[in-house]
C-alpha cells in the first residue's frame, strides 16, 4: 500500500482522538522499514504544521466533506505538507495525491487536483495571509497561545517559535560501556553524523534521524534514544548507593534505567 495513503489514514485516526503511538504501529507496523519511515516522516510533519495546513485546507476547500470522506481531506493534508516541505517535486506530489484520491473516491480527483494546483498558483499570498493569523503562524492552538501570552508576556514569541521546531534525535550513551568520543567515532564510521551535547555529558545529538537498528551497540544496550532534557533527571536527582527510588511516571522507563545506570546499579 502507498505510504502517502497510509500516512493519511494514520493522520485521520489521530485527528479522531487516537494516539499516534498506537495508530502508527497498528496501520504501518507490517511495512518494510523504509516505507514505515516514510509514513512516520509524513505524519509527524503534517502534525507539526497542522494548524497551518488546516488553515490552508479551509481556504482551498470551502465546503466541508462528509465524515465518510475525511480520508480525502487527510490526503490533501499530507500533500500540502509535502508541498510546504519542498523535498519532493511538486508534480510528483500532486499526481500521487490525485491518483490516490481517485482510488478512494472517484469523484474527488478533480477536487484534489484543483485544490493543490490553486495552492501552487497562490502559494505566496496564501502563506502571507496565514502568517497574519496567530494560530497558523505559530503552529499552536489558540488556548496554548493564550496561556503563553498571559504567563510569559515578554518571552511567548520565542517560546512559540522554539515549540514549532522539530526536536532532534538525541541519544543517551551508556558511559560505563563506551565514552562519548568513542561512540561518535563508531557512528562516523557508519556514516551517522552527530555531536556531543553542550550541556548533557551522556547525550549525542544526531544531524538527522536514523533507525535505531542502525545504531552501533543499540541491541546490546550501549545506547538508547532519549531527549537531552530527560537525561538531566538522573544527575539532578543524584541517587546514592542504597537509596530506594520511585519513578512515579515511568512510561516506558527511560529515566528509570538512566537512574539505575547513573548509580551503577546500587539503588533499588
Amino acid at each position: 500500500m502507498d505510504a502517502r495513503l497510509i500516512a493519511a489514514k494514520v493522520l485521520g485516526a489521530v485527528r479522531q482522538g487516537g494516539s499516534l503511538d498506537r495508530e502508527l504501529p497498528r496501520l504501518a507496523g507490517d511495512l518494510a522499514d523504509e516505507t514505515r519511515a516514510t509514513v512516520q516522516a509524513l505524519v509527524y510533519g503534517a502534525l507539526r504544521q497542522f494548524e497551518l495546513i488546516d488553515w490552508l485546507l479551509r481556504k482551498l476547500v470551502r465546503k466541508p466533506m462528509k465524515k465518510k470522506d475525511t480520508v480525502i481531506e487527510d490526503l490533501l493534508r499530507i500533500a500540502l505538507f509535502e508541498l510546504l516541505d519542498e523535498v519532493t517535486p511538486d508534480y510528483a506530489i500532486v499526481n500521487s495525491a490525485v491518483k490516490l484520491a481517485r482510488k478512494q473516491r472517484s469523484w474527488s480527483a478533480g477536487l484534489v487536483n484543483g485544490s493543490l494546483r490553486r495552492f501552487q498558483r497562490e502559494r505566496d499570498q496564501l502563506l502571507a495571509d496565514a502568517h497574519n493569523q496567530a494560530v497558523s503562524r505559530w503552529l499552536l492552538p489558540e488556548w496554548l497561545l493564550k496561556t503563553l501570552r498571559n504567563d510569559w508576556p515578554e518571552q511567548w514569541q520565542s517560546m512559540a517559535s522554539a515549540l514549532a521546531k522539530p526536536a532532534p534525535m538525541t541519544l543517551r550513551v551508556k558511559l560505563s560501556e563506551v565514552s562519548i568520543d568513542e561512540y561518535i567515532k563508531k557512528n562516523q564510521s557508519l556514516g551517522i553524523k552527530g555531536d556531543a551535547h553542550q550541556a548533557v555529558k551522556s547525550a549525542i545529538v544526531l544531524s538527522k534521524p536514523v533507525s535505531v537498528l542502525e545504531l552501533p551497540g543499540f541491541e546490546q544496550g550501549h545506547v538508547t534514544v532519549q531527549d537531552a532534557a530527560a537525561q538531566l533527571a538522573a544527575p539532578l536527582l543524584d541517587p546514592q548507593a542504597g537509596e530506594r527510588v520511585l519513578d512515579a511516571c515511568a512510561a516506558p522507563g527511560g529515566k528509570t534505567t538512566h537512574l539505575w545506570e547513573y548509580a551503577q546499579g546500587q539503588i533499588e
